[in-house]
């Protein structure tokens, strides 16, 4: 029997409390750990974002880092070449929903709405529009002009563009455009705080 909704929500924070507690560096690589790639829980990836979230929001947070982009930055603002995860073992492939095997912003509406994607991206971009907000001092090398350029081109450009292009698909259930719309709005609240920077 799979745990219940609250079971998950108290596991989670349980698993912040304990990243918390972590010296700085580890808890920069143990976010890491959770939401990397290699991690084949869905679903874990996108609630590791919202503690990732809450740890940046603390006023006490220790997880604003030199090493935190080094770590974080290529999981997080770099567009997958793949919609499944790399499993670490073949084994485990059998008991979890797979994706079709493409780019995720090649999926049609229908596709992606079905995967982990747009609670991925939305999630991320407001975990990157907080950090630049927190971090004021740029201890992160969050508000480097050259690292924030290569975001805006490589990350928010090409799913700005895909969005575009999801919604001429025409208008499908309400609860999927409200999904699009969340991402949409995440990346445009992240644009304009990249802009006010400049």
């Amino acid at each position: 029997m799979p745990p219940t909704p609250t079971t998950r929500t108290l596991v989670l924070k349980l698993i912040g409390n304990i990243i918390t507690l972590s010296p700085s560096r580890d808890q920069v690589l143990l976010y890491k750990q959770l939401l990397e790639p290699a991690n084949p829980f869905e679903q874990i990836r996108v609630q590791a974002l919202s503690l990732l979230r809450d740890a940046i929001a603390s006023p006490t947070t220790a997880v604003i880092h030199p090493s935190l982009l080094e770590h974080l930055g290529p999981v997080l603002y770099t567009i997958p070449s793949s919609s499944v995860s790399t499993l670490p073992m073949a084994s485990l492939s059998h008991l979890l929903p797979q994706s079709p095997d493409a780019p995720p912003l090649h999926l049609s509406k229908a596709q992606i709405v079905d995967t982990m994607f747009p609670a991925w991206f939305t999630d991320s971009a407001n975990v990157l529009r907080l950090l630049i907000q927190r971090d004021e001092a740029g201890v992160s090398g969050v508000r480097k002009p050259e690292w924030l350029s290569g975001v805006m081109a490589k990350w928010v450009g090409p799913q700005t563009t895909r969005l575009v292009e999801l919604r001429m698909e025409g208008t499908g259930e309400a609860q999927v455009e409200f999904v699009l719309d969340r991402w949409q709005d995440a990346l445009e609240r992240l644009r304009e705080t990249i802009i006010m920077l400049k």
